[in-house]
Parts: C-alpha cells; sequence; structure tokens
C-alpha cells in the first residue's frame, strides 16, 4: 500500500493526485543467520568419523524477534585417520521460535578438531603349558588380541631357559624365564602395555639305553666281562656299583 505521494511547484495548484499508486509489489525473502562460537571436541581416535560439537549462538536477528537455536547439529570429519586440525562438516542446526519463518540460518564453517592416538589393550596372550619339565615339547603362544595392527613381537626375560624365535619358544635349560608379548605402535594407536606369561622349566628324567656286560656268565678265574656304558642325554656323571 503506497500513500504520501504530493504536488508541488509553482502550476501543483492547476492538478490534483486524486489517487496513490496501486499494483506495487514486493519481494521480502527471509534474512540469512549465521552461528557463531561453534567448537569441535577434541578426542581421541575410534575408527569413527562423528565429532561432538559445543557451544553455538545466532548472529543477525532483529531486536524484539524471538527466534532459537536448535536441531540436532553433528559434526563430522572426512576421515577416522588421526591428524592435527581436521575440518569438520557441520549440519542439522535448525530454527525455533515465532519469527523463525522470517529467517533462514548458515551452517558454521571453519570448525575444526584434533584426533590423537589411541591406546589399545592387549587381551588373551597365554601359553600353553606354565610349567614343563626339561625335555618336554615346548609350549606354544596364543597370540594376544589388539584393535592395533602393530607388529606383535616375543622376548624372554632369560635366554639361558627359553629363546623365543618369531612366535616359536625353544626351551633351553631349568629354570624359570617372563615371555613378553609387545606391540608396536601403527598410525592411529600408541604402543599398548606389555603382557606377559611366566614359565617355569624343572629338570628332566633322562632313560640310560644301551648298558650291558660283555658277558653275563663266567667261571671263576675267567676274564671279567667289560662294561658297555649306557648312553643318556644328561651330561652327569656315570658311576657303576
Amino acid at each position: 500500500t503506497v500513500s504520501g505521494y504530493t504536488l508541488g511547484g509553482a502550476s501543483a495548484s492547476n492538478y490534483s493526485l486524486p489517487n496513490q499508486p496501486t499494483g506495487v509489489n514486493v519481494a521480502i525473502t527471509a534474512k540469512v543467520l549465521t552461528i557463531s562460537g561453534v567448537s569441535a571436541t577434541n578426542r581421541v581416535y575410534d575408527g569413527t568419523t562423528a565429532v561432538a560439537l559445543t557451544g553455538g549462538s545466532l548472529v543477525g536477528v532483529v531486536n524484539g524477534d524471538t527466534v532459537t537455536l536448535g536441531g540436532t547439529p553433528s559434526g563430522t570429519v572426512a576421515s577416522a585417520a588421526v591428524g592435527t586440525g581436521k575440518a569438520v562438516t557441520v549440519a542439522g542446526y535448525t530454527l525455533g521460535g515465532g519469527d523463525a519463518l522470517n529467517y533462514s540460518v548458515t551452517q558454521p564453517t571453519g570448525v575444526n578438531v584434533d584426533i590423537t592416538k589411541g591406546t589399545p589393550t592387549l587381551t588373551g596372550f597365554a601359553l600353553s603349558a606354565s610349567s614343563i619339565n626339561f625335555g618336554d615339547a615346548a609350549p606354544t603362544i596364543t597370540a594376544p588380541t589388539s584393535v592395533s595392527t602393530g607388529a606383535i613381537t616375543y622376548s624372554s626375560s632369560d635366554t639361558s631357559v627359553a629363546t623365543v624365535s618369531g612366535s616359536t619358544i625353544t626351551v633351553v635349560g631349568p629354570g624359570s624365564a617372563t615371555i613378553t608379548a609387545s606391540q608396536a605402535a601403527d598410525a592411529n594407536y600408541n604402543a599398548p602395555t606389555p603382557v606377559t606369561a611366566s614359565l617355569t622349566v624343572g629338570k628332566g628324567t633322562p632313560i640310560l639305553t644301551g648298558f650291558a656286560l660283555s658277558s653275563t656268565s663266567i667261571n671263576f678265574g675267567d676274564a671279567a666281562p667289560t662294561i658297555t656304558a649306557p648312553t643318556s642325554v644328561s651330561t652327569g656323571a656315570i658311576t657303576y656299583s
């Protein structure tokens, strides 16, 4: 509706302006609001691309209008991998309130997040036997499980008792040793705390074989029989009685 037009000038009295203009139209578009103060919460790597958001307030609401910030905001990164200053895509903010239809909102930009390496836990590490005798079959290793892809290695606290090559234990002698499983860091995980298993090796009991006399029956005065010494896996001294 148009009003307020009048006539002026030296000859204005010779004219009249009976009507104001009609048929005038205008387009009023929604005012675009922005959101300030949104930040992403730095976190440890968890294999997902989701990022938690905090903060946020509307900028540009006309004084006296009732407009609120709502919705279900979410943040995502392009990849789950560890990184510093990773760009976060924000979505899900909406407007509410009595005057919300007069506005639109732009989702926040320029939000970044740091994703740091996680620290996994090794579980399930075990030996098939924790106590054996020397000469028994060496125990086998049940490898620990981990969410990390880092290489797992094994070591022995006493190589005079047992050694480890790859994941194979070789028993060397009696005693006690601690077998340790360790994992290296990878791109997304730190090295975890190593895990251990105890191994006790007792003395074995060898079997003497091949013991014989050159003759088992003689007469007094005959040459005494000779001894064929027994064989043994032990290095202990052999005596006769």
